[in-house]
């Protein structure tokens, strides 16, 4: 459990570098719209998400996590992208990342796993 706690960090860490963009001075909602989901029955096949930007200056954030915006839930990302960015060996062999789908990111499009926690 540590373990994938650690996992969790580094990849909200990671998923920060990816999504920051450009600087802002304040925090600001982004949106990021997902597509070609896949994952256990009752997976939307698209849905849209918000998250806070990193403010200038700060490196992290809660960016692991994407509040759908339907209210539905939250979107847990434990991997992204596939080799050359984050995909740890744990994730892929443990089961826990039941959802992926694509996103536009400022690195080009990428697919993002983890999991939709229901509200």
């Amino acid at each position: 459990m540590k373990h994938l706690r650690i996992v969790s960090l580094l990849a909200a860490l990671i998923v920060a570098a990816v999504l920051a963009g450009s600087a802002r001075a304040v925090s600001t909602p982004s949106t990021y719209d997902f597509f070609n989901c896949h994952g256990p029955a009752g997976t939307p096949s698209a849905f849209t998400a918000v998250k806070e930007a990193v403010p200038a200056g700060h490196g992290v954030s809660a960016a692991a996590a994407f509040h759908i915006t339907d209210g539905s839930g939250i979107f847990i990302v434990l991997s992204f992208g596939g080799e050359g960015f984050f995909s740890p060996p744990g994730i892929t062999v443990s089961g826990v990342a039941t959802t992926s789908c694509d996103v536009n990111t400022t690195s080009g499009t990428l697919t993002f796993s983890g999991f939709i926690a229901r509200q």
